[in-house]
């Protein structure tokens, strides 16, 4: 969802985000560090995530992590469509646990 916000024109908030802390990663955080790294405008406060987005806009390459959690290293790797320089991932083989074999080479 917040990829799809990064290609909408304005702000997209996406609300009663504080679930996510308790997954695999604390998922709101690490999803907006990560995607900072590559240039996504991405905010988060306690219960929401706001996505400044446009239809042309493109992430930049980085090194990120995936911090261990199968959603966040998918969500990495299908980023890499929009990246205009290479996403290199720390651990993929987390993907496993959601999709065995997915394989998105870019």
């Amino acid at each position: 969802l917040i990829l799809l916000a990064l290609r909408c024109e304005g702000t997209s908030k996406i609300n009663a985000i504080e679930r996510l802390k308790n997954k695999e990663s604390n998922r709101a955080a690490t999803f907006v560090e990560e995607l900072r790294k590559l240039g996504a405008d991405i905010t988060v406060d306690k219960n929401t995530i706001a996505v400044k987005g446009s239809f042309n806009n493109r992430l930049h390459g980085a090194k990120v992590s995936s911090h261990g959690d199968h959603r966040l290293a998918l969500a990495l790797k299908v980023a890499q469509l929009i990246a205009d320089g290479p996403v290199e991932i720390d651990d993929t083989q987390c993907i496993s646990k959601s999709w065995p074999d997915f394989n998105l080479e870019v």
